[in-house]
């Protein structure tokens, strides 16, 4: 009996441990889900910083970078990893504004001031060049709310300024331009569409004219309509805000669209108006964050895509998927597109070109845009528009290219180029008959005759006599 009391502590004791080891077991399993939950987020944000279309970077209170995406790099000419612990304004920002931009900085670290959300300031690539980035700024505080750097994302605008000058030079060239481009573009002043091209109205769903006089915000989905109505202020009032949007729009039947906009002030009469080119990016859009959300949602939305998707392997150039759309424009089953080469989606004779660019831009990971040719299995050849990006997909990069047939655009650029030409030689003819007093028949026979001597087209010949160049006797 008395070894049956002796006893009775230690199996307390054996109990009590138990117990506790039950408990570790218990917090280690949760630290371990915890664990695994981390390392699960880590990824996703590092899959977003690498497929990220814009410059991503983060700059510590001592002014050094400690963290700048692919993108970034790629903008600025440098390796991955090459400027992580340089001095930002240093290695980056030009001389002539290095003093104003760094004590911006120091006074935003010290507190002093609060953060410019939006800036537009020239970085300089590894080479030397500048290029203008527009940015959006914000800072990073510790738990303690203490300001420990700062977070900025950065789109290249370089081109699109260069392009924005180009098309001040001269209205005759703005007006061409904007006819034969292919993305919609549009002119609004006092509110109201002064100007719109085809394809502006197409991706709307309107006709030209109907757009003419329109309000500009009857286009902007109603959640957005007082953000753009904001900006437009702000821009017509000479404020410097970023020139490129994401705007959920709307077509004539109600059907909301996302759109990528490029937006400026201009002067259009000798009054301020806005100017914008306008991409539909609803596939690109839908596709990007159904790739996020989950395979099932992109599943969906691939399949339905109403433009031809083909997803490739960026190394062997492989063709790893396509949606029905790809199948209707080549003319192929999907099983028979799956394992073809990328290249032979074109024109035999175009494959090594089309081979070369795909390679070059795969290397550099970058989203880029072209008019191509593709052949379909009974020959046919089909113009298309290519919006290509390099993505991750279950760990590998591929290339997922966006293939919409523009062979009615082309048709419509064709016949527009006939009609101007006509108008051309019409106005030609009449030159001549006036000026050598001859009918119209003798007017076009000397014409056709000056073309064949020039080896020139008679549109080229007629535009000659317009401009009183020549003078055919």
């Amino acid at each position: 009996m008395k070894e049956d009391k002796a006893e009775e502590p230690i199996l307390d004791g054996l109990t009590g441990l138990r117990k506790r080891v039950a408990e570790l077991e218990a917090l280690e399993t949760l630290h371990k889900r915890a664990e695994e939950e981390l390392r699960r987020e880590k990824e996703q944000a590092q899959g977003y910083l690498h497929i990220a279309g814009v410059m991503l970077a983060t700059v510590g209170a001592d002014e050094n970078i400690t963290l700048i995406n692919k993108k970034g790099c790629e903008i600025l000419g440098y390796n991955e990893g090459e400027l992580i612990g340089r001095n930002w304004f240093d290695t980056l920002v030009p001389q002539r504004i290095r003093g104003q931009v760094r004590d911006v900085f120091r006074k935003l670290m010290a507190g002093d001031i609060e953060p410019v959300e939006y800036s537009e300031n020239p970085l300089l690539t590894k080479d030397g060049e500048e290029r203008l980035i527009s940015f959006h700024n914000t800072v990073i505080r510790d738990l303690k709310g203490q300001t420990v750097g700062a977070f900025t994302s950065g789109e290249d605008l370089t081109e699109h300024k260069q392009a924005e000058d180009a098309l001040q030079e001269s209205e005759r060239k703005y007006k061409t331009l904007t006819e034969n481009s292919i993305t919609g573009i549009y002119i609004h002043q006092d509110g109201k569409y002064v100007f719109v091209n085809e394809r502006f109205a197409e991706i709307h769903g309107y006709k030209r004219e109907e757009l003419i006089g329109k309000d500009h915000l009857s286009l902007v989905h109603p959640d957005q309509r007082e953000a753009v109505r904001q900006r437009t202020l702000q821009r017509l009032q000479g404020e410097a805000i970023p020139h490129r949007h994401e705007v959920l729009r709307l077509r004539k039947d109600g059907e909301p669209i996302w759109c990528g906009t490029h937006v400026t002030r201009i002067q259009y009469g000798g009054r301020p108006a806005i100017m914008g080119n306008v991409i539909d990016i609803s596939d690109r859009k839908r596709a990007q964050e159904a790739l996020i959300e989950s395979e099932e949602k992109y599943r969906t939305l691939f399949e339905n895509a109403n433009n031809a998707i083909f997803i490739s392997d960026t190394k062997t150039n492989i063709i790893l998927d396509a949606n029905r759309k790809a199948e209707q424009l080549i003319g192929r089953p999907r099983e028979e597109i799956i394992g073809m080469n990328r290249s032979k989606l074109h024109p035999p004779h175009q494959a090594e070109y089309y081979r070369d660019i795909f390679g070059k831009h795969a290397q550099k990971g970058r989203v880029f845009d072209l008019e191509a040719e593709v052949i379909t299995k009974d020959g046919t050849i089909v113009p298309v528009f290519i919006s290509a990006s390099v993505i991750s997909l279950h760990g590998k990069e591929v290339i997922q290219g966006l293939f919409r047939d523009i062979t009615e655009e082309k048709k419509i650029l064709d016949l527009n180029e006939e009609i101007a030409a006509r108008k051309l030689i019409e106005k030609a003819k009449g030159i001549l008959m006036d000026r050598h007093n001859i009918r119209e028949k003798e007017a076009m026979r000397r014409l056709q005759k000056e073309s064949r001597r020039q080896s020139k087209k008679i549109k080229e010949i007629a535009q000659d006599i317009i401009s009183s160049e020549i003078i055919l006797k």
